[in-house]
C-alpha cells in the first residue's frame, strides 16, 4: 500500500526517510541480558532495519530518531528531523514505552504540524507505531 502511495505521488526517487525504532528499546526485565546489552542489540537491529527500509523506499537520505535518547531532544531537533522527511516510519515494540516518549518529547505535536504543512509526507506505523497513531491505545 505504501509503495502504491509513493508511486502515485511520484516522490519515490530521492525520498528522505526518518525511522523511529523507539518502541523496540524498552527494557525487558524478564530477559536474560542486561539493560545495556538489550539496548545495544536493539540499536544494532534498528540500524540494520533502517538500511532495509531505506533500500525499499529508494531513500536518498535516511536518519534514525531515538525519542528515548538520554540526550533530551529539543522541539527544534525533532522539527528539523521531520522537516527533512517525506516518510516517517515508526516501528513496533512496546506501545506504552513509545507513547510515553512521543508525548514527553513533543513528537506528536511536531508530527501533526508536519503532516498538515507537507502534502507529500507519509506516516507509516508498524504495530505499536500504528496503534499510537489512533485515538486510543486501549484494545
Amino acid at each position: 500500500m505504501a509503495s502504491f502511495l509513493l508511486n502515485s505521488a511520484d516522490c519515490r526517487v530521492g525520498v528522505k526517510l526518518t525511522y523511529i525504532p523507539t518502541a523496540q528499546f524498552a527494557y525487558d526485565p524478564a530477559g536474560k541480558k542486561s539493560k545495556g546489552e538489550q539496548r545495544r542489540r536493539a540499536r544494532y537491529d534498528a540500524k540494520q532495519k533502517l538500511q532495509l527500509i531505506s533500500e525499499f523506499f529508494s531513500a536518498s537520505e535516511s536518519q534514525l530518531l531515538e525519542l528515548d535518547s538520554p540526550n533530551i531532544l529539543t522541539d527544534r531537533e525533532i522539527m528539523s528531523a521531520l522537516d527533512n522527511s517525506q516518510i516517517v516510519y515508526v516501528d513496533g515494540g512496546n506501545t506504552f514505552y513509545l507513547q510515553y516518549h512521543m508525548l514527553r518529547t513533543g513528537f506528536w505535536n511536531a508530527m501533526k504540524q508536519h503532516l498538515k504543512a507537507k502534502e507529500n509526507c507519509i506516516y507509516i506505523g508498524a504495530s505499536a507505531g500504528a496503534i499510537v497513531a489512533g485515538n486510543s491505545i486501549e484494545t
